[in-house]
């Protein structure tokens, strides 16, 4: 926070609220919802596109999903979690930033002290789990970049 960095994770250590918007927020997200077919249909496509390209690569597990239900907010990708933070160096050295944008619940200290039985199918997504790129209006030619740059990590 202190070095205009972002950071993907994060602790929750006790209950509390999370409070962001404003009135002039509300304002802008009332005029905002008069474009939510274009903003929706654009998200779907560019993540329909990541699909297609990047079933090509192997190394990537892709949403099982077609977008129709849905208004995507992120596009993930699973990989191998001995790949995963090479290829975001990888990425961020050919100007995509990525992210990982889910944590375990039971990873938080509010809920350390809690039962829980094994979760071996969380426990393996939240290694794996890779957040690409993903914005409103978002070109195939953006998406393809994006593409080109994993399949050039894993040498495709």
């Amino acid at each position: 926070m202190y070095k205009n960095q972002r950071a993907w994770t994060y602790e929750v250590s006790r209950l509390g609220f999370r409070y962001h918007m404003a009135n002039l927020h509300a304002a802008i997200g009332i005029r905002q919802l008069t474009k939510l077919p274009g903003i929706r249909q654009s998200r779907v496509n560019a993540s329909i596109f990541y699909n297609q390209r990047l079933s090509q690569i192997e190394e990537t597990v892709i949403p099982k999903s077609n977008f129709q239900d849905i208004c995507p907010f992120i596009y993930y990708i699973r990989v191998s979690p001995e790949c995963r933070d090479g290829l975001r160096e990888h990425l961020l050295k050919n100007g995509v930033d990525t992210g990982i944008h889910w944590q375990p619940g039971h990873w938080f200290e509010l809920f350390k002290n809690c039962r829980a039985g094994p979760l071996k199918v969380t426990e393996s997504v939240s290694k794996e789990i890779l957040s690409l790129p993903l914005h409103s209006f978002m070109s195939e030619q953006t998406v393809e970049i994006v593409v080109s740059a994993i399949k050039g990590f894993y040498g495709k």
